[in-house]
């Protein structure tokens, strides 16, 4: 896909539409925790942090900044 044929917003359920130049990065974590009712321990879902750094890194859209614990995209510095 060209860079020209992205959508230049996206849509939010909490803040309605936002333009992607207007976040600063979106951070993925090493382990997603979903947290659950009743007082029912939080699950854990591990996540293949190399796999989307080597998808992301082959786009070459954003830069990425890689931890132990996360994945940083960041799309755009001030």
């Amino acid at each position: 896909m060209a860079q020209q044929d992205l959508d230049p917003y996206i849509d939010t359920i909490e803040f309605g539409p936002v333009e992607f130049r207007a976040i600063e990065w979106l951070e993925i974590p090493a382990v997603a925790r979903l947290s659950r009712p009743s007082n029912v321990p939080d699950r854990e879902i591990p996540q293949n942090l190399a796999q989307l750094e080597a998808r992301l890194a082959s786009c070459g859209l954003f830069p990425i900044q890689r931890s132990d614990e996360s994945l940083r995209i960041v799309g755009y510095s001030r």
